[in-house]
Formats: C-alpha cells, structure tokens, sequence
C-alpha cells in the first residue's frame, strides 16, 4: 500500500504557520516538489524554501483575513496566488508525523504577536458592486411592477422574500449594507452627478 501523505494544507487547519515551520526545520519534510518530483527534502532544500515563503504568505493572510468583517479564510485572500502550489503537495507520511503538539508546547513561552487595534474591514470591492447594482435598480423599473422606480424598501422586501435563507439576505443585515453602499454613490459619485457638479463649478 503507498504511503498516505498528511499535507501541510490539511496540518493548516489545526496548527500555526510557525508550528509548521518549526516541524519542517526539525524533521524536513516529504511530497513532490515543484517539478513532480517524489522525494525527501530537508530544510535548506530549494523545495522546503519554496515551502517556508507559502507558509510566511499563509501567516500574514490569516491577520488579513481577520481584519475583515465579517472574518475572511485565508484561502480567500490568498485565492489567485498559486494556492494549491506546495501546501498541497508537501507535508509528513502518516504514522510518522512531527509532535506538532510538542512542539507547539516549546513555543508557548515566546513573545506573542498582537494584531494592533484596527477597524474591521469590508470588501469594498462587494460594497461597490453592491453600490452600483443597488442604484441602478433603484432608477430603472424592474420586474414589470409598473412604471415607477423601486424604492430601496422594496428591494429589500423583494430579496428577503425571494432570497430566504441566504446567507446576509435579511432585513436589518440588507439596510446595513445599502447603507454602507448608499455612502459609497454620494462619495465617489455617478458621471451625471460629476457632470452636474462641473456645470454648477463652470458657472
């Protein structure tokens, strides 16, 4: 029977980046390299450096990550950027697995990083998106309900009603978010805003 590989990418969903790293250090580690190549590969090898630079971007995504509201998964902020690469191909043959637990006990007394104190984010980019579709339902007649433009409330009503048990659909979650989306139109402005406002500077 072939060996089972245990990959970093699944060790990822119990332990640090920095246990990792510590495990890698310690013990090298086994997979295919970035060629296909089967093998063993200790801790100055150019596969595990390959290695330990994904596992830096993990660390740093996971505080991105973090920063967001709601919290992302930092397969999302790493999503684009060779993600399967290493962290799925690398990692210990079961039944002969570092002591994580061990060596997660050996770095408890070390000083802790503390994320400084920062306001949750969201994704502007779905914001924005939700900006632009959010007016333009808001000026254009849809769904055959009559001549008039829907008003903000009646989208909402649509939505709950239409969407119900989607993830964010509800009333006061959808009143936050077009009021954040709302914000983002007065802020940065449709062209015929822009044009109105040039006129009314050219006068």
């Amino acid at each position: 029977m072939a060996p089972k590989l245990i990959t970093l990418g699944q060790l990822l969903h119990t332990f640090e980046p920095a246990v990792l790293v510590k495990a890698i250090e310690e013990h090298g580690l086994y997979g295919w390299d970035q060629f296909g190549n089967w093998g063993e590969f200790k801790k100055k090898s150019d596969t595990a450096t390959l290695v330990l630079a994904k596992l830096s971007e993990v660390y740093y995504a996971k505080i991105e990550a973090a920063r967001n509201s709601p919290p992302k998964s930092w397969h999302a902020v790493l999503t684009g950027k060779n993600l399967i690469g290493p962290l799925h191909h690398l990692g210990w043959i079961d039944g002969q697995l570092p002591d994580f637990e061990k060596i997660k006990k050996s770095m408890a007394d070390k000083p802790v990083f503390i994320p400084l104190a920062m306001p949750k984010m969201r994704d502007d980019s779905v914001i924005s998106i939700i900006a632009s579709l959010l007016f333009m339902a808001k000026e254009q007649p849809i769904l055959r309900r009559g001549e008039h433009p829907l008003s903000q409330a009646q989208i909402i009503e649509y939505l709950t009603d239409k969407f119900q048990g989607f993830p964010g659909v509800t009333k006061s979650n959808l009143e936050k978010v077009f009021s954040e989306a709302n914000s983002y139109v007065k802020t940065f402005g449709t062209s015929e805003s822009k044009i109105e406002k040039s006129k009314k500077a050219a006068r």
